[in-house]
């Protein structure tokens, strides 16, 4: 039986690494600190066939600098220090320290590339903390704060030396990649208004140079790799919206435009959702083949591409994989399966995988299928995670969990707070509707269609699984949803009466004031609602969940983080005091220094009572 506590004790890999020829791997295990207040990182590797952990707990990256030799990133009061363990004996060594924090990306011939957000201009880096100068818009990013005049760049630093800048001042760079003397890598370049597209660069050690390969505004690139003497990217053209699937586009090292490899209509990386999941690097290249994570109906898979174009699945178990590395013809991932947490899997030749660690203990209640009929008379899937089959008819109260997104998607793997909820005796209920990843672009894309797309499918499942599950009591029926989850059980809650308690985390509830606040400002407008807050504040208003706050009848719980920079904390506060005013049962609960993603990757303590928050409301309204 889970307790809410029990996430406390689960290890999470936000770390996976190959040494160059693929004989040894290193992971860092992320853990909850026993006071709540953060989260210690390990690290490990293989010595003799097993996994062993190394001195320090404050691990933040890693990297091979050769078969034998490891080098990690750790946090310290100064900025980060970088150390070396040898093979053999595991002796640790300094090799080089950095005054502010950074993170590794790779090893050159001549050092280490590591990046790090820093100040662009003095002004900016002259800001103490008493004040901040915004001059480009959006101007802050979830998990980061206030952005503006702020780059990721890239720098090398040598051993026992100095580390010096690589990219352009200006460019923001979001995914790269380092292989022999070069290294490749996408950036935005941020103006007044930050516009879609990034531009590719190569920087080649051997003539201390770097060069453009694409220019920027045209591709909107999720991941770079060099591989075959060229360089690949999966994106998608800047002009379409995130519900769009990438390509994989090949492009010349001297320059030229890109080369359509393969488009095969696969969500790159993981989007199932867990709040045990740290999605890592999706796409690593090993000799003739490029290694890839897709999300495929409701779970995360490995896939292999190669040098004609052709994908081909590489693993097909349930469960999601969250990160792949990949060298000398072995490959590594950390995946979620078997209801169970994160652990380290290698797969084998014939597509089987290995378990090759065991950083967490026990499995959780694994669910069952639910196959409906959505709203426009297609089978669609949900799952019903059901505690006590065999009980009563309609004795055991009921909650649908919807998961953030859209383009995410909601599948058969561990997900903590559901199996706390299962424990408690609630039926849990998840589905994926449309707008859900995993079933291709069409599937994906509900731009302008939010509140209509989705919200009857979600009432067609629910149908569906109470009759699955005739222990279920449909007059014991809530909802909890997480940001556009949020805001579907807030429009649900103004457009019907089954659900008799509402939970709203992180929710969008009016997607007027959505488009000046979020750090998705632009794409919310662009992509999902497709109008404008300045030419059609109307259209945007009648797709708003405060809209319709007058026919909302049950007790809501509103959870917000106080940073949430991508749903504003404004968000939550309206729908609370719209609910006071109109004499709903209402209760807010706010998460100082916390943000949109509170529910997987917030304090430990703040997760815990977002937990019981939640138990206790549902428990209150639902349970008798």
């Amino acid at each position: 039986m889970t307790r809410d506590t029990d996430f406390m004790k689960q290890r999470r890999i936000c770390g996976l690494a190959l040494s160059p020829g693929g004989e040894r791997g290193a992971l860092l295990a992320q853990q909850p600190k026993k006071d709540g207040t953060g989260y210690a990182t390990t690290l490990w590797w293989e010595a003799a066939g097993r996994w062993k952990q190394l001195e320090g707990a404050d691990w933040g990256s890693l990297a091979w600098l050769d078969e034998n030799t490891l080098l990690a990133a750790c946090a310290e009061d100064a900025g980060t220090g970088l150390y070396t363990f040898a093979a053999g004996n595991g002796a640790k060594a300094l090799y080089a320290t950095l005054p502010y924090a950074a993170r590794l990306e790779g090893v050159l011939p001549g050092g280490a590339v590591l990046s790090a957000v820093r100040p662009t201009t003095e002004e900016k880096a002259a800001e103490d903390g008493n004040w901040t100068v915004l001059e480009e818009f959006p101007f802050w990013r979830d998990g980061e704060g206030f952005t503006s005049g702020m780059r990721r760049q890239l720098f090398l630093c040598p051993k026992g030396g100095t580390a010096r800048r690589l990219s352009p001042e200006n460019a923001d760079v979001c995914a790269a990649d380092v292989s022999g003397n070069q290294v490749l890598y996408a950036a935005a370049l941020p103006g007044v208004l930050r516009q879609g597209g990034q531009a590719v660069y190569l920087y080649d050690a051997a003539k201390d140079e770097t060069r453009p390969l694409l220019p920027a505004g045209t591709w909107q690139v999720q991941q770079v790799c060099l591989w075959r003497n060229g360089a690949l990217f999966a994106g998608r053209p800047a002009a379409e919206g995130p519900a769009h699937n990438c390509r994989f586009m090949q492009m010349d090292l001297a320059g030229g435009a890109p080369r359509l490899l393969a488009a095969p209509n696969l969500g790159l990386g993981n989007t199932v959702q867990s709040d045990c999941a740290f999605p890592g690097r999706a796409l690593a290249a090993d000799g003739d083949r490029v290694v890839f994570i897709a999300t495929v109906g409701d779970t995360s898979q490995i896939y292999t591409l190669d040098a004609g174009g052709k994908v081909a699945p590489l693993t097909g178990g349930k469960g999601a994989v969250d990160a792949v590395a990949a060298a000398g013809g072995r490959v590594l991932c950390s995946a979620l399966r078997d209801m169970r947490c994160h652990e380290i899997y290698q797969l084998q030749p014939n597509g089987k995988e290995t378990r090759l660690t065991r950083l967490n203990g026990g499995s959780g209640l694994a669910p069952e299928r639910v196959t409906f009929t959505g709203a426009a008379g297609k089978p669609l899937q949900g799952w019903a995670l059901r505690p006590a089959k065999g009980t009563a008819a309609q004795s055991l109260p009921v909650v649908l969990w919807l998961p953030d997104g859209p383009k995410t998607c909601a599948g058969p793997v561990y997900h903590h707070a559901v199996q706390a909820l299962a424990a408690r005796g609630y039926v849990v209920l998840w589905a994926n509707v449309p707008g859900s990843d995993g079933h291709g672009t069409a599937f994906a894309d509900i731009g302008g269609a939010w509140g209509v797309a989705g919200y009857a499918d979600v009432l067609c499942f629910v149908n569906a699984a109470l009759v699955a599950c005739p222990e279920a009591d449909p007059t014991r029926l809530g909802v909890v949803g997480t940001g556009y989850g949020g805001y579907l059980a807030a429009w649900a809650a103004g457009h019907t009466d089954v659900f008799k308690a509402v939970v709203c985390e992180g929710a969008i509830t009016n997607c007027v004031s959505m488009q000046a606040t979020s750090d998705d400002a632009l794409g919310f407008a662009r992509h999902q609602m497709r109008m404008d807050a300045y030419h059609d504040a109307a259209g945007l208003w009648q797709r708003s969940p405060l809209k319709y706050v007058a026919d909302m009848r049950a007790p809501t719980l509103i959870l917000h983080g106080q940073e949430d920079r991508r749903c504003h904390i404004s968000q939550g506060q309206m729908l609370f005091t719209a609910l006071k005013v109109h004499g709903v049962t209402a209760r807010a609960c706010v998460f100082p220094g916390e943000g949109h993603s509170l529910w997987r990757i917030g304090r430990p303590a703040a997760r815990l009572r977002r937990l019981r928050e939640i138990a206790r409301w549902l428990d209150r309204y639902l349970a008798t």
